[in-house]
């Protein structure tokens, strides 16, 4: 299977805090993969790296062998936006996935999109009147409206019923299945070990991988993470 990225001991430093340290993952086209782990334990972190979003210490990411280094063409392949919160509050659902359509330049057809996603029908509601779900099913539709086939999502599922839940990761088998490379992070256990390919923990800033039972899934991440704590 062809390799999409490939992380190579990376580290990053946020105020003198050393949260992500050398840090090695590769994922491959057209897969699911999560990082598990508590909140403030560098999951966020490690992602606004990938997107450039943070500086890296030292390391290195590419992109189907593109550097991070080049940031035009490394970007045309990567989209990651934290949440919903960071959608425009004040314009409608179309007109935020409109804006990254034309800012990725790229040529969607808006309405099937919203459509896939779920939503066409509140397409013309600003993105403050919409639901939590809405507002994640937006969020899903902005990152496919940029044509990047490497998408990062922080806690997608997070606050979700059920229902929104399964439609959210309907969406991304599907996304899969179109030979997108998905990277999420998740609380959610039960639903992402149905969902991924791979799942790894995000321990003292490092990886390690996590297995796809959910019962033994679960055992290690209470192990790993009450050991952490204590």
């Amino acid at each position: 299977m062809q390799e999409r990225l490939v992380v190579t001991e990376l580290s990053v430093h946020v105020k003198k805090e050393h949260l992500i340290k050398n840090l090695s993952l590769k994922l491959d086209k057209g897969t699911i993969t999560c990082i598990v782990a508590p909140n403030g334990t560098g999951k966020t972190t490690f992602f606004k790296s990938l997107a450039g979003i943070l500086p890296i210490n030292t390391g290195n990411i590419t992109i189907d062998s593109e550097s991070f280094n080049d940031r035009k063409r490394f970007n045309q392949n990567l989209f990651f936006l934290e949440s919903s919160e960071q959608l425009f509050q004040n314009l409608t659902a179309y007109e935020n996935v409109q804006f990254i359509s034309k800012l990725w330049k790229q040529d969607t057809d808006i309405n099937q999109l919203l459509d896939f996603v779920g939503i066409r029908k509140y397409k013309d509601k600003k993105v403050k009147h919409l639901s939590l779900g809405m507002k994640q099913k937006v969020l899903v539709a902005v990152a496919i409206a940029s044509g990047s086939d490497f998408i990062i999502f922080d806690e997608p599922l997070n606050g979700l019923d059920i229902e929104n839940i399964e439609n959210i990761s309907t969406i991304f088998l599907a996304l899969k299945k179109k030979g997108k490379t998905l990277l999420l992070s998740s609380h959610n256990i039960f639903e992402i070990s149905k969902l991924c390919d791979h799942i790894y923990f995000l321990v003292n800033g490092s990886i390690s991988e996590a297995p796809l039972d959910y019962k033994t899934l679960k055992e290690q991440y209470n192990s790993v993470f009450t050991v952490r704590r204590e």
